[in-house]
């Protein structure tokens, strides 16, 4: 089954607002983001919790795990009555890169630990809405304006 949607995983949510699991920080420096050629991820509660190399993207250029993320910013801002959340990170590239069928990305807490809950509990993926190559080029994942997620709470 193909990889159609995007989203956040709910089973690493859930532990994060539990203080005694996953402890999830967003502005660690060691988070990171994977390629992925396919699949399909399972965002529910009692669904994909933690990082795997099943459907990575295998390449020059791109090693098993993905990326650090640099320049992550979790940020919140008030409008109205409700605080918007914002994940975002500076643009994250892979040099002289050949990457073929990459369809999505996994963004994960690489430093989590078995014992603060999942060991590289995923954050979020996302589907591209298409099908990348690069060959011996740079291949790059440059996050909108609004970030990769936002979540709004508030009334």
């Amino acid at each position: 089954m193909a990889w159609t949607t995007s989203g956040l995983y709910a089973a690493t949510w859930v532990d994060a607002l539990d203080a005694t699991r996953c402890l999830l920080d967003l502005s660690l420096t060691t988070h990171k983001v994977a390629v992925y050629t396919g699949g399909t991820p399972n965002f529910h509660g009692n669904g994909d919790t933690a990082y795997t190399t099943t459907n990575e993207v295998v390449g020059a250029g791109y090693t098993a795990g993905g990326l650090v993320l640099t320049g992550l910013s979790p940020a919140i801002s008030d409008v109205g009555n409700v605080a918007i959340i914002k994940y975002t990170h500076t643009a994250a590239s892979w040099a002289t890169a050949t990457m073929a069928g990459c369809v999505g990305a996994i963004w994960y807490a690489d430093a989590n630990t078995a014992g603060n809950g999942v060991a590289d509990a995923l954050i979020v993926g996302i589907n591209f809405g298409g099908t990348y190559t690069s060959t011996a080029g740079t291949f790059t994942i440059t996050p909108s304006g609004s970030g990769i997620f936002t979540i709004t709470v508030g009334n």
